[in-house]
C-alpha cells in the first residue's frame, strides 16, 4: 500500500493520471481522490454506499471518487474529499492511492496559505508540480495567491515571472516547510508544462534544485536548422530528437 499526495500547481491532475497510467500498467489498484478540489471527470464515482468504490477498484483496477461539489467560483463541477470511513476502507484495499492535495485556481503558480496544502495522514511520497507555463508571463497571470507574497520573493502584480521566482515560490512554499512537517517522507519536484528546450532545461534545474540562475534565456533564441533526406526509421528517431531540441526541421 503507497499514498503519494500531489501538490502544488501547474499540473496536479496531469502527473495523476501519468503515475495512475504507470502504476495500472503494472497490474496495481489505483485509487485517485483529492483531500481538497478536483475536476470531475466521466469515470468518477461519487459513492453512496462502499460497493460504489470497491467494485471498480477490483474489477478494472482503477477507481476515481469524490463528493460531488462546486468549488467557489468554479465554472466546472469538482469533487471534494470523501468521507473518513469511505476513504479509509478504500485505500486498505488499493495498491496504490493518489491524491491531489492541493488547487490553484488553474494556475501554474502558487504561493500556498499557511493551512494548504492538505496532506493526509500516513503519506508515503509528495510530488511538487509547478508549471513552466508561468515563465515571462506577469505574476497576476499565472501566481494563485499573489496577496501572500512578501519581500523575499520579491514578486509583485507587474513582476515578469523569471525562473528565480520560480524556484522561491518552490522552496519558500513549499519544499521547507513539507520537509519540516514531513521529515521522514519523500519530497520531490516534477515541474509541467514545458514545451520549449528553454522551459525542459529550467524544470530539471528546478527538480534537482540546482540554481536556475546557470541557465540564461539568450542560449535559446537561436532556432537550428535540420534537413533529413529520406524516410524510414532513422528519420522518423531524427525528428523525434530534433523537435526535443527544438530544431527547425525539413525532411525531403
Amino acid at each position: 500500500m503507497m499514498i503519494i499526495a500531489v501538490v502544488g500547481s501547474g499540473g496536479k491532475t496531469t502527473r495523476i493520471h501519468k503515475l495512475a497510467k504507470y502504476y495500472r500498467s503494472l497490474g496495481k489498484k489505483v485509487f485517485v481522490t483529492t483531500t481538497t478540489h478536483m475536476k470531475k471527470e466521466p469515470e468518477t464515482v461519487i459513492p453512496t454506499y462502499a460497493k460504489d468504490l470497491l467494485n471498480p477498484l477490483n474489477e478494472n483496477g482503477y477507481c476515481m471518487a469524490g463528493t460531488l461539489t462546486t468549488a467557489k467560483g468554479a465554472p466546472i463541477q469538482k469533487i471534494g474529499t470523501l468521507p473518513k470511513d469511505l476513504y479509509d476502507l478504500v485505500v486498505k484495499k488499493a495498491d496504490i492511492t493518489l491524491i491531489e492535495a492541493d488547487g490553484s485556481r488553474g494556475m501554474p503558480a502558487k504561493i500556498p496559505a499557511d493551512y494548504e496544502p492538505v496532506i493526509p495522514e500516513n503519506v508515503d511520497e509528495i510530488h511538487i508540480v509547478i508549471g513552466m507555463s508561468a515563465l515571462g508571463k506577469t505574476a497576476k497571470e499565472v501566481v494563485h495567491r499573489l496577496c501572500l507574497a512578501d519581500d523575499d520573493l520579491e514578486i509583485k502584480e507587474d513582476t515578469i515571472i523569471t525562473p528565480l521566482h520560480l524556484q522561491k515560490l518552490l522552496k519558500k512554499g513549499y519544499l521547507e516547510p513539507l520537509r519540516e512537517q514531513h521529515n521522514d517522507t519523500k519530497i520531490k519536484v516534477y515541474p509541467g508544462q514545458a514545451d520549449t528546450l528553454y522551459q525542459r532545461v529550467i524544470a530539471r534545474f528546478l527538480q534537482e534544485e540546482k540554481d536556475v540562475t546557470q541557465i540564461k534565456e539568450d542560449w535559446f533564441k537561436i532556432q537550428p536548422k535540420l534537413v533529413i533526406f529520406g524516410a524510414g526509421h532513422v528519420a522518423i528517431q531524427l525528428l523525434q530528437i530534433a523537435k526535443f531540441l527544438d530544431f527547425y526541421t525539413i525532411m525531403i
